[in-house]
């Protein structure tokens, strides 16, 4: 098998596809293909894995806790709707991610700070663009793995994905 990595991945060069592929493929064939076994496997100096992970537990811990503030970032919500006769709560995001132009890394911006300033406004729609052409990518690879009933079900959610990203690519 031919193994790549997806566009944009950020790893190290000594990171080899070919490498990593046949282990973690291994992994799945044992029915252990999961984080903490990869993570088990990766320990090795000699494994094809362990240039993946940042092994000084100091900047581990950094990169760990930026993971975190990323999570908490993301999680707030501002609560635009509330009523006494219904327990569903109507929110929107506090802050958007205005991802820079390598992809992930950027700033979070408030939904006041998105209408006034353009810039940032479509740093955000164009990281909501890539979020969604994901989606269509993960719908489209699931299409060729779908069994009848669900095959006509998820081709037609995988043209939806297509127009929304068509939409927000006429932007």
């Amino acid at each position: 098998m031919n193994y790549g990595f997806r566009e944009g991945t950020r790893l190290p060069k000594a990171v080899d596809p070919q490498k990593v592929g046949p282990v973690l493929a291994g992994l799945e064939r044992k029915g252990e293909l999961t984080a903490e076994k990869v993570v088990e496997k990766a320990h090795a100096l000699s494994s094809p894995l362990h240039d993946a992970f940042t092994w000084d537990d100091t900047v581990a811990a950094q990169e760990r806790r930026m993971d975190q503030a990323r999570y908490l970032i993301g999680s707030v919500r501002v609560i635009v709707k509330e009523s006494n006769l219904s327990p569903e709560k109507e929110t929107r995001k506090a802050f958007h991610h205005v991802p820079n132009a390598h992809g992930r890394a950027g700033i979070y911006a408030t939904p006041a700070t998105l209408r006034t300033d353009a810039d940032k406004f479509t740093g955000a729609l164009n990281g909501a663009r890539q979020r969604l052409a994901g989606a269509r990518l993960a719908v489209r690879e699931l299409e060729g793995l779908a069994q009848r009933p669900i095959i006509g079900k998820i081709k037609a959610v995988g043209a939806h994905l297509d127009k929304a990203v068509e939409g927000l690519d006429s932007i």
